[in-house]
């Protein structure tokens, strides 16, 4: 009951559900997602400009913080050219 309460609530205050959102821009995250895997997959982060904007702000796995599309890059490139070297993303449905 709570839950039906609350989507109702959501539905009153925001329109739409989520899952009625234009699809051109369902489309638009989803070919920046598969960009981006490409890129991780090659281990040179190809055609960043195509997933990334230029305050791109990374964190990595132990909390380090990186600013920046360019010093990103080149933080992510040097570990997939060493202990990540030849790493692929899983290959799914997407």
């Amino acid at each position: 009951m709570k839950n039906l309460l609350f989507l109702t609530l959501c539905v009153l205050v925001f329109g739409t559900p989520v899952s009625s959102q234009n699809k051109a821009s369902e489309n638009a995250v989803i070919d920046a997602v598969k960009a981006f895997y490409a890129g991780f997959s090659d281990g040179k982060f190809s055609n960043a400009e195509a997933y990334s904007t230029d305050d791109w702000n990374h964190i990595n796995p132990f909390g380090g913080r990186t600013v920046g599309r360019e010093a990103v890059l080149q933080e992510v490139r040097a570990v997939h050219s060493t202990f990540l070297k030849g790493v692929t993303r899983r290959r799914n449905s997407m």
